[in-house]
């Protein structure tokens, strides 16, 4: 949206139409600009499975490429982190405990279809996609190993 110049209010244009700088509705270039489509009142609702696959599991990718890259120590300061940063649920033991309880090869297989749904944002990372092929969790991953030996 930022290379489109739609920079928000201050422009009068961004996601939103903006009329004597009030919000009024999303505007057709920025959907264009982000190359999605919206959503129309004859598509069929979407599933709350599919939606919570969604927003979760690009979370947990993105996690995997924190531990990977080493931005983030351990599988559980990162759990920690999503705790008291986002809010996510703590009855879940954190985003990466719930990772663990999906199962790698589940989470990496729901990206790829996800990916071929809907583009490369969703491709799995390298370190998850090695998670599911060796059966390996973030609590007990090569990263984790090689921190206690």
């Amino acid at each position: 949206l930022v290379e489109a110049g739609r920079l928000g209010r201050k422009t009068g244009k961004g996601f939103y139409d903006y009329e004597k700088g009030k919000r009024r509705r999303p505007s057709k270039e920025a959907y264009a600009a982000l190359g999605v489509e919206p959503v129309r009142k004859e598509d069929p609702p979407v599933a709350s499975d599919e939606i919570l696959a969604r927003l979760t599991l690009p979370m947990i990718n993105e996690a995997a490429y924190c531990l990977a890259e080493g931005v983030v120590s351990d599988a559980g300061k990162l759990d920690l982190a999503m705790i008291f940063g986002t809010g996510f649920p703590p009855f879940r033991g954190g985003l990466l405990r719930y990772a663990d309880s999906l199962g790698a090869a589940r989470i990496e297989s729901e990206l790829r279809r996800l990916a071929g749904r809907f583009g490369s944002r969703f491709t799995p990372s390298p370190f998850l996609t090695e998670l599911a092929r060796s059966g390996g969790t973030f609590y007990r991953s090569p990263l984790e190993e090689k921190k206690t030996a």
